[in-house]
């Protein structure tokens, strides 16, 4: 079992920067969060304006996340949950890549790359609400690239379904729903079309 282990991880080292970076947001969460990190958090431990026009369930999943912990500091459990939602946008990153380049070098590169940009730290480690959304644009980019190579129509429903929320996450993302749907069009398909804009309509509902 060791040795399987220790070859995968020979083979699928970008797996390992993963985990490196996991632990480094983990450790240094941010000591000086941002006025609006205060704000989230203040909202979802009170339950006040939880739903914000901007990202509209961004506080709202704090509060669910918050309700099992009461002994805890609320800011720094939703700095550990950006932390995650980090950690996820680094994992479907490299199933995207592995799609378009098997090259173990150049995923781990670009995965360095990716994770050390301070950008991306900024949000990951404090309690902004943009890594969310960020990750449901990435997970909406993947199965987009997994229609491309297989026109599946789960794969238009989930990238439509994962658009929306992304969208209800932050208004952002509505740039990444138009882009999926200019793809969906150059397909043809009435069914893919038509699927893709019923389901978008979760957000105005």
């Amino acid at each position: 079992m060791g040795r399987k282990l220790f070859s995968y991880f020979k083979k699928n080292y970008s797996w390992l920067i993963i985990l490196f970076f996991w632990v480094i947001y983990m450790v240094f969460i941010s000591s000086n969060p941002t006025s609006d990190a205060y704000s989230n958090a203040y909202s979802s431990l009170r339950g006040n304006d939880l739903f914000r026009p901007h990202h509209l369930l961004y506080n709202l999943l704090g509060y669910i996340v918050l309700l099992p912990f009461s002994s805890i500091e609320p800011i720094t459990i939703l700095q550990y949950l950006n932390v995650l939602f980090a950690v996820g946008c680094l994992v479907i990153l490299r199933i995207i890549l592995k799609r378009v380049n098997n090259n173990e070098m150049i995923i781990a590169t670009s995965l360095l790359f990716v994770g050390s940009c301070f950008g991306f730290q900024r949000f990951a480690i404090d309690n902004e609400c943009y890594i969310v959304p960020l990750f449901f644009s990435l997970l909406v980019m993947n199965f987009i690239q997994s229609f491309l190579r297989k026109n599946k129509m789960s794969k238009i429903v989930l990238s439509a379904f994962f658009s929306a929320i992304g969208c209800l996450f932050h208004q952002i993302v509505i740039w990444v729903l138009i882009a999926s749907f200019i793809v969906v069009c150059f397909n043809k398909k009435k069914k893919y079309i038509n699927s893709f804009i019923t389901i978008s309509f979760i957000i105005p509902i």
